[in-house]
């Protein structure tokens, strides 16, 4: 998972160029979101099984 970053305005995970659409990608459960500085963060996900 990339995080993608427009300074000054947004960052967030990147699903990937890949797909045809984000309802493609499978559900990621948060599972520990770790402070590593005054703007980084180590986020831990846990891929969910489509049901």
């Amino acid at each position: 998972m990339r995080i993608i970053e427009i300074v000054g305005l947004d960052r967030q995970a990147c699903g990937g160029t890949h797909l045809g659409s984000t309802g493609q990608a499978r559900p990621v459960r948060i599972l520990k979101i770790d402070n590593k500085g005054q703007r980084n963060r180590r986020i831990r996900v846990d891929l969910v099984e489509r049901r």
